[in-house]
Order: structure tokens, then sequence, then C-alpha cells
């Protein structure tokens, strides 16, 4: 299902307005699924952001910029084609909540232009998990 979330997002004329009224209707049980959503550009400039991480806009290609400094994903998404979708492993640090990022490319007029990225918390699959077993 996320994955349908993030690949209709890409499809759509991206505004500021657009992610942050995607972030504030995803819940389950009355709860965020998302932490992060936003668009960023082929160098890693994030162009539109909503987040309960970080608010200020950043180059989330220079590591000590992203979710604890642990994340290093450039490399595999600028492999990735239309409809196509990098999920990260759980991404966690002290006294943070652990995410997983959803990263796929925006595509217009056969041009890649950037890439819009959600992070899922944690939480929400592990509840999945559980509900499936």
């Amino acid at each position: 299902e996320r994955k349908k979330d993030i690949l209709f997002l890409s499809r759509i004329t991206l505004r500021q307005k657009v992610l942050n009224s995607f972030f504030f209707t995803t819940k389950i049980d009355n709860k965020f699924i998302y932490k992060e959503v936003s668009f960023f550009n082929l160098k890693g400039k994030e162009i539109y952001k909503k987040s309960r991480i970080e608010a200020l806009k950043m180059n989330i290609f220079k590591k000590n910029n992203t979710y604890c400094s642990k994340e290093n994903y450039k490399k595999q998404i600028f492999n990735l084609q239309e409809g196509q979708v990098f999920i990260s492993k759980p991404i966690s640090c002290k006294n943070h909540k652990t995410i997983v990022r959803l990263i796929t490319p925006i595509i217009r007029k056969f041009k890649h232009v950037g890439f819009l990225e959600v992070a899922l918390d944690y939480t929400y699959i592990n509840k999945l998990k559980k509900e499936i077993k």
C-alpha cells in the first residue's frame, strides 16, 4: 500500500500544498504513518518538504543531513526507473523512532527531474507484522 502511495504522488504535479495534504491525510487508526515526505532535486536539495523529523530543507546527499547521519542511498536511487521504489533498511538511532525510507524518481517529459521520498514510521510496519501473524 505504501508503494502505491508514493507512486501515485509521483505522478501528480508536486507542490508544497500537495505534500502537506498527503502528509496530514495518511493515517491508520488515527495515527500518522509518515514521519516525512519530500521532493528533492537531482543534486539532493530538498525543494518541498513536510516533516516531523527535520523542518529545514537541506541537501540530503550529505550524510550529516540525513536521519541520525546514517543514510547514504544516492547510488541506489539514481539507477531507479519510473515506477520503481527504493526501500531502505530500517534506520534507527538512540532516542529516536525507527524509520524506513521509500524513494522513487520523478520523471517529467521523459527526463529525471528529482525524487520523491517518504519516511515511514517503523512502528506502523511492526504493527502490521504482528497483525499478519
